[in-house]
């Protein structure tokens, strides 16, 4: 492992780590400046006048689909080198995957960032103090006291 500081880090966690961040900003990158990931953009806010402009709407939902399967698939290698694979462990990661979403406001990708970041630092701090399995019932109690004060998420969802 390495040390910075007073932190221990292993090895796993920073290469994943690495290559989730390079794989983030690669994706920011691919949507904002592209032409691929304009219409990726513009069919996502408005379907018909996607259309009207020209861009194929069912090549793009394709495309899309193809792209975010593949950005799954990465996510899902790179957990495996942190944490042993089993058939029923999808279930915790969708329901963080989806309070990431909640916290962050649905269709705000850097609300997503944020959301992530926060529901991490949560459940660490959570840990630290409590238990385990208390981390994940404070994730819980977060995303009901999220709807409650603030239902479109942090950052706000898309605006339409």
């Amino acid at each position: 492992s390495w040390v910075l500081g007073g932190l221990a880090f292993s090895k796993p966690r920073v290469i994943a780590f690495g290559f989730a961040a390079g794989i983030t900003a690669m994706s920011v990158l691919f949507l904002q400046r592209t032409r691929l990931g304009k219409a990726i953009r513009a069919t996502s806010q408005s379907r018909e006048v996607a259309m009207v402009c020209g861009v194929n709407v069912g090549r793009i939902h394709m495309l899309t689909f193809g792209l975010g399967s593949a950005l799954a698939a990465a996510g899902g290698g790179l957990l495996a080198v942190i944490v042993a694979i089993q058939p029923e462990m999808g279930g915790v990661w969708t329901f963080k995957s989806f309070l990431v979403i909640v916290l962050g406001g649905a269709g705000n990708y850097p609300g997503a960032l944020l959301g992530g970041l926060l529901l991490g630092l949560v459940e660490q701090l959570a840990s630290l103090f409590l238990t385990t399995q208390l981390s994940e019932v404070v994730a819980y109690v977060l995303l009901v006291v999220v709807l409650l004060v603030r239902p479109t998420g942090l950052l706000g969802g898309r605006q339409t």
